[in-house]
């Protein structure tokens, strides 16, 4: 159990960086209230999976360092995009 998830409560959907075309794994969690869930643009799970390990988890593997958690918390653009496009007109 993650503590963390029991404490904010059960999440509503979670999305990978490479369902919106990002060769990279790193799984986002979203709490949607009143949006539909965000739907992949483009999956490129079978391309990611040809790449090395440490590289497809490369925000797994970063160094210790003052800018680890600030890399590590960043959006990917793909799902950025892909949430201005469908959730845009309903906010």
């Amino acid at each position: 159990m993650n503590v963390l998830g029991a404490k904010i409560g059960k999440r509503t959907q979670a999305i990978q960086p490479y369902q919106f075309g990002h060769r990279e794994q790193k799984e986002t969690w979203l709490w949607l209230h009143g949006l539909p869930p965000l739907t992949p643009t483009d999956d490129v799970h079978a391309q990611m999976m040809k790449l090395p390990r440490k590289k497809r988890e490369r925000l797994h593997y970063l160094s210790p360092g003052p800018n680890r958690a600030k890399e590590r918390s960043r959006t990917f653009a793909g799902i950025a995009e892909a949430m201005a496009e469908q959730w845009g007109a309903l906010v």
